[in-house]
């Protein structure tokens, strides 16, 4: 899986609330092609679009979350959440592959 390619955007959406009315229609986005996925599973393309809105949805949230970082200041606050969540994942089972 390529979770490293999913980072922040740098160029669009300086201001933290610009940043979550993108996520907002991002996850519009999303559920419109859950939809127009699940009308249709054998369609390629709307499994081919429902895929892209996932990793533009995931995209719009790590943008989110880098503003934040950045609005209060604490260094390296994102990759330290996603070793938090990806350490409390691991422990639950939810997978067997351990973060560090």
């Amino acid at each position: 899986m390529k979770t490293g390619l999913i980072t922040p955007v740098t160029n669009i959406d300086a201001d933290i609330m610009d940043c979550k009315r993108h996520l907002e229609c991002e996850f519009g986005e999303f559920c419109e092609a859950w939809n127009n996925y699940h009308a249709d599973e054998t369609n390629k393309k709307n499994m081919a679009h429902l895929l892209e809105e996932l990793v533009d949805l995931a995209t719009a949230c790590m943008t989110l979350a880098d503003r934040i970082e950045k609005d209060v200041q604490i260094p390296d606050l994102v990759n330290n959440t996603l070793l938090m969540v990806g350490a409390k994942n691991y422990t639950r089972g939810y997978h067997d592959t351990p973060m560090i």
